[in-house]
C-alpha cells in the first residue's frame, strides 16, 4: 500500500491532469453523443455518426493525456542532463494504468456482471462509464448494437481502455526520447534562431 501510495505522492501532477482530462472529456462527449444517438433513433440509417463522435472524442482524449505525458517525459529528461537516472520508457504506461485504475475497475466488473448474467450490476458499471468518466468512447458501444451481438458491447468497454493507455506510453515514450511527433512523422520542424 506504501508504493502506491508513494507512487501517486510522486505523480501527483500528472494523475490531477489524467482525471481532470478524462472528466472534461467525458462530459464534452456526452454533449456530442446524445444529440447524435437521437438523431440515430430517429433515422436509423444515419448509425455512423455515432462512430465519428465517439472517433472525434476518443481522439481528443488520447491528445490530450498525450500531451500531458509528453510534457512529463521531456521533463524527466530535461533532469537527467548528467546521465545518472536515464527515464523509464515504461513510465508512461505504468502511471497511465496507475490513473485508469478507476476505469479500469468499472469496466472490470462490468465485464464480471455481464459474464454471470447480472443485468443490475452491468447497467450501474457501463452507465458509470459510458456517462461519467469514459464517456468518450460511448457513441462507440451504442454503435455496437446489443440486438445484434450483445456480447460486443462490454468487450468494447474493456477494449476502449487501450487507446488511452497507448498514448500515455506514446507521450512519455517520445517525450523522454527528446524527440516530438512531428519529427517522427517526418514533418520538418521549423525552429527560430535568435
Amino acid at each position: 500500500m506504501k508504493k502506491f501510495l508513494s507512487l501517486y505522492t510522486q505523480n501527483l501532477k500528472e494523475m490531477r491532469k489524467f482525471w481532470i482530462n478524462q472528466f472534461t472529456i467525458s462530459v464534452f462527449s456526452v454533449m456530442i453523443t446524445w444529440p447524435c444517438m437521437a438523431m440515430v433513433g430517429t433515422n436509423g440509417e444515419n448509425d455512423f455518426v455515432l462512430l465519428l463522435a465517439a472517433l472525434f472524442a476518443g481522439g481528443f482524449f488520447c491528445f490530450l493525456e498525450y500531451d500531458v505525458f509528453f510534457q512529463r517525459g521531456a521533463r524527466d529528461v530535461t533532469k537527467n542532463i548528467n546521465g545518472d537516472c536515464p527515464p523509464n520508457k515504461l513510465t508512461g504506461l505504468k502511471l497511465g494504468f496507475f490513473a485508469y485504475l478507476p476505469t479500469i475497475l468499472f469496466a472490470a466488473l462490468a465485464l464480471l456482471f455481464f459474464a454471470l448474467d447480472f443485468s443490475g450490476g452491468y447497467l450501474v458499471c457501463s452507465s458509470v462509464l459510458n456517462f461519467i468518466i469514459h464517456a468518450m468512447y460511448s457513441g462507440l458501444v451504442a454503435y455496437v448494437n446489443s440486438d445484434t451481438l450483445p456480447f460486443l458491447q462490454p468487450l468494447v468497454l474493456a477494449l476502449s481502455l487501450l487507446p488511452g493507455l497507448f498514448s500515455c506510453f506514446l507521450g512519455y515514450y517520445i517525450g523522454a526520447s527528446d524527440k516530438t511527433l512531428r519529427g517522427i512523422l517526418g514533418f520538418k520542424v521549423k525552429v527560430n534562431k535568435e
